[in-house]
């Protein structure tokens, strides 16, 4: 955790960033209602997309999200394009991979070049995070293992929603983080307790 506050201190909060995935179930009932007895016969839905959130830590700047799911095209897509609103990816699993992984921290350290910026980016250690070659303006640090719950700002995850379909979901989704104010991006850097720089 030391070197940890040691290495934040030598960036500016707006060139630290996070990132963050987690599953939302779109399909997923609610676990409690108004009746007084379980209703038999119906199933749980598996349907999920995984979605990465990330975001430097003075709130300046919100990435757009990572949307992975199970299709290129879904049938619910129709005409709309995914892209437009989020970075999609899709595999069979709908789960973030090296190679997606890859291609979105290659298309973010082009951005920080374009911008003359070198950053620093918080991680997780799962196994999707396996960096393939180098990039010149990002620094990544791995946070420890089993202690992303308190190091992790982005890690609040995001709540389970009950939605008709992918396409609504990902709308959904955009909408809801473009509601997430830079105070609150503040304040989730805040509890992890290396950044003593506020």
């Amino acid at each position: 955790m030391n070197s940890l506050s040691i290495l934040v201190k030598e960036y500016e909060l707006k060139n630290i960033y996070n990132l963050d995935e987690s599953a939302l179930f779109y399909r997923l009932q609610p676990n409690r209602s108004l009746a007084t007895r379980a209703v038999s016969g119906v199933k749980t839905s598996k349907e999920r997309v995984s979605i990465g959130v990330c975001a430097n830590a003075d709130g300046s700047d919100k990435r757009r999200l990572i949307v992975i799911g199970r299709y290129a095209k879904p049938r619910c897509f129709g005409n709309f394009d995914p892209n437009s609103v989020v970075d999609y990816f899709h595999n069979a699993k709908a789960w973030m991979t090296s190679i997606i992984f890859n291609a979105w921290l290659s298309k973010f350290n082009k951005k920080m070049a374009c911008e003359k910026r070198n950053v620093l980016l918080l991680l997780d250690n799962a196994s999707s995070h396996k960096i393939v070659g180098e990039y010149s303006n990002i620094k990544i640090h791995f946070l420890p293992p089993n202690t992303t719950s308190v190091l992790q700002p982005m890690d609040a995850g995001i709540n389970k929603l009950v939605l008709p379909n992918l396409k609504d979901a990902i709308i959904m989704i955009q909408s809801a983080w473009t509601k997430v104010t830079s105070e609150t991006i503040k304040n989730c850097f805040n509890h992890c307790k290396y950044f003593n720089n506020f």
